[in-house]
């Protein structure tokens, strides 16, 4: 169950509408971007509100929605605001259904307490259904169709970080939600306090960042940069909120920046290290799930590959993988790939696939490197994975990405979906 709100009216004048929506959003300092017939407005991390243009004859079915729940109350009430001064500048009032009657009632701890901390209590009782198994990889509120952090036996992932399902029951037993609640949601209060700066980053930092230097991308930049800018934020406003000092000075480190004055800051403690991407992380491929370092950036090459890749200095790795669908039958292994005169290959079993690689070394442009060629075939796919690297201890490293594929038996192709919006080919 989610909570939220829509909206939806009539208009002559798509134009005038999205000058509108502009204009709001260069005042607030919200992100905005629009295509033809849509637009979307960004408070904050996970805090988005979309509208679509319909045409209707010579009018515009002008209507929008809006997920609430997994940033907070505070977040509900600011849109909903931000509604009100949309339809005071249209001069037009539009039909709001409110989840919350926020819209109506203006009441914001009845909200907050009767729609969010009910809705997290609730959340709370489900991982209390589990406290008692032996879980390694449970999930709330994460997107499926993104990259899966490693499992963490006894814990629940989110978008907000990892926690330890029995304690946490014990937890909010004890406290009551109310606590909780100022560290699972990013804006749980009215205000963009000191809490809502620190969980802004602390969110980056568990599902986003990749904790590589700025100057690998634009990517890593605007990353560092925006957890550091939230963080320093909360900091001077507040030096009593915990803040994960280590984790902040190693960021500063990656983006060449000057750490604040830290000594009088309260300490965020983690049980477990913050940032998912400093593990190994899957990715789903068509009928394949694959297993690679956390810190590796998905680019679509001009000529179609899909890379991944560390550019780390001077020991660097990277991943290239495309997939095939045969329109009859089972696929089969191909060659010959590995080139004349390789070395025997190595086959194993990858769950409901066969795996068969081989790990040479290879020379371009007078430069010496170090090449692992694999084919994986499961029900009608056939995929080709290709590991680069230049450091000869890295085979192990190679071996362990070829040995933790796995195949999926299913009826159809899962297609992944990144964080830059990107999807890999897969071809039919």
């Amino acid at each position: 169950m989610s909570i939220g709100f829509s909206f939806e009216t009539s208009v002559h004048d798509k134009k005038q509408v999205k000058q509108i929506l502009s204009e709001l959003c260069k005042e607030r300092e919200l992100g905005y971007d629009e295509d033809e017939n849509n637009s979307g407005i960004h408070f904050c991390p996970l805090g988005n509100l979309y509208v679509e243009f319909i045409q209707d004859g010579d009018e515009w079915i002008f209507k929008g929605d809006c997920q609430t729940n997994l940033v907070g109350a505070g977040f509900h009430k600011y849109a909903i605001e931000f509604i009100d001064a949309f339809q005071e500048r249209l001069g037009k009032h539009m039909l709001i259904e409110d989840d919350t009657e926020y819209e109506g009632r203006r009441d914001f701890e009845r909200m907050r307490k009767d729609h969010f901390y009910s809705w997290l209590q609730n959340i709370i009782e489900i991982c209390h259904d589990y406290a008692g198994g032996d879980y390694s990889n449970l999930s709330i509120c994460w997107d499926m169709n993104q990259y899966q952090p490693t499992g963490c036996e006894g814990c629940v992932l989110s978008p907000f970080g990892r926690f330890n399902i029995k304690e946490l029951v014990s937890r909010v037993a004890q406290e009551g939600i109310g606590p909780f609640a100022q560290e699972f949601f990013i804006w749980n209060n009215e205000e963009q306090d000191a809490y809502f700066y620190r969980n802004c980053a602390m969110h980056l930092m568990w599902e986003k960042c990749y904790y590589m230097p700025s100057s690998r991308s634009d990517e890593d930049a605007i990353l560092n940069t925006s957890i550091l800018d939230y963080l320093e934020r909360a900091m001077t406003m507040s030096h009593e909120i915990p803040i994960p000092i280590k984790d902040y000075e190693y960021l500063c480190r990656l983006d060449e920046r000057t750490p604040m004055d830290i000594s009088k800051q309260a300490v965020y403690y983690s049980e477990t290290p913050i940032g998912y991407r400093k593990g190994w992380v899957t990715i789903h491929f068509g009928k394949i799930d694959i297993d690679m370092p956390g810190n590796f950036r998905y680019e679509r090459e001009a000529d179609g590959n899909n890379l991944w890749y560390d550019g780390a200095y001077p020991d660097w790795k990277n991943m290239r993988v495309s997939g095939y669908l045969m329109n009859e039958g089972d696929a089969d292994f191909v060659g010959p790939v590995f080139g004349e005169g390789s070395e025997p290959y190595t086959e194993i079993i990858c769950g409901e696939g066969r795996c068969r690689y081989v790990i040479h070394e290879a020379e371009e442009d007078g430069e010496k490197y170090f090449m692992g060629i694999g084919q994986i075939i499961c029900q009608n796919g056939l995929y080709l994975m290709t590991l680069c690297f230049n450091n000869e201890e890295d085979k192990p490293w190679a071996e362990e990405v070829f040995s933790r594929i796995k195949g999926k038996k299913q009826g159809k192709v899962e297609e992944m979906t990144y964080p830059e919006e990107k999807k890999p080919e897969i071809l039919n």
